[in-house]
């Protein structure tokens, strides 16, 4: 049985990643995620390939072991010769995160859509799943 201790102290947070490698990030209020099966977590930010090029400033997802505090960029670096120039292009300026299939692999699924329909007076609508 492991005995897990949950605390929060608004005063003094407990971070994710260290903060002298976090302190300039340009983060995406509301787009992290976290795994819990392999301890990760992602962080979004922008990144700019210089500081006097903020218009080329692209979407960067950071992969944060939540164990260690080790860090990995996701990089898209099909076209630049192995620079990190974001995880997606410059050109689109937003994009959420999710988790397809949440939950423990081989535990139950998630359910798959069938269809949707309002009801006759168009006040309710019943999905199946």
């Amino acid at each position: 049985r492991t005995v897990v201790d949950f605390q929060y102290n608004p005063i003094n947070p407990t971070y994710v990643a260290p903060i002298e490698n976090t302190q300039d990030y340009h983060i995406y209020p509301g787009v992290a995620v976290s795994e819990h099966l392999f301890n990760y977590s992602g962080i979004a930010h922008r990144r700019a390939p210089a500081p006097d090029q903020p218009e080329l400033a692209a979407f960067v997802i950071t992969e944060v072991s939540i164990r260690t505090g080790q860090m990995r960029d996701w990089c898209n670096v099909t076209l630049t010769n192995d620079v990190c120039v974001g995880t997606i292009n410059y050109d689109i300026p937003y994009a959420a995160l999710y988790n397809q299939e949440p939950g423990i692999p081989l535990s139950l699924k998630a359910p798959s859509f069938t269809d949707a329909r309002f009801t006759m007076e168009a006040g309710t609508i019943v999905v199946n799943f």
